[in-house]
């Protein structure tokens, strides 16, 4: 994985994490629990990833 990707998925995690937390639980159950689940095991790699 390319630095410069790495950074660009680390902000896009950081803003979504921000986002779900303000965001109503109602919400996301019209959203469905996969598509959430799956950005989060996403977010969680990523965040474990340290480029080098």
């Amino acid at each position: 994985m390319k630095v410069s990707s790495y950074i660009i998925f680390k902000q896009f995690c950081e803003s979504w994490k921000q986002r779900d937390e303000v965001e109503d639980t109602e919400q996301l159950m019209v959203g469905g629990k996969t598509g959430q689940s799956w950005i989060e095991l996403w977010c969680s790699r990523i965040m474990a990833y340290s480029p080098g």
